[in-house]
């Protein structure tokens, strides 16, 4: 029978010990692991992009005050959606996405498909440069 030799951590720090003694400018790099950018999932903003986009629909087929009250919704849905997961509100564009569905004939655009796939592509680190500081107001 063989016998095994058991290496042990108080082995590896004196290994790691006499390197450094050796060389002092080594040091140990810790591996970084992936961080995701954002809280929010796929899944969620898969959900969030399908409820603006039945909104964006539904704003071409219904005008007038149906149209409004199912855009009061969809800004109550999003907003608290986008407050509680983000846990900070991007102003700007949300106010854009909301006034520019309350206003007749514009309404037909896809305001709330638009607030989502920026707010996405900020998130997950997509947006260029230029984009990200003109989404943030820097330009």
């Amino acid at each position: 029978m063989k016998k095994r030799n058991k290496i042990t951590m108080a082995d590896y720090t004196e290994q790691f010990n006499q390197e450094r003694a050796k060389n002092p400018n080594t040091t140990v790099k810790k591996k970084k692991t992936a961080q995701p950018i954002s809280e929010i999932s796929d899944v969620e903003f898969l959900l969030a992009f399908c409820l603006a986009g039945i909104k964006d629909i539904l704003d071409g087929l219904t005008l007038g005050i149906l149209g409004w009250i199912i855009n009061i919704f969809v800004i109550m849905i999003i907003g608290s959606w986008i407050l509680f997961r983000l846990h900070k509100f991007p102003t700007k564009k949300f106010i854009t996405a909301a006034v520019g569905d309350f206003i007749p004939l514009v309404s037909i655009l896809p305001f709330w498909t638009g607030f989502i796939a920026i707010i996405f592509l900020e998130q997950k680190g997509y947006l260029p440069k230029w984009a990200s500081k003109l989404a943030k107001g820097k330009v």
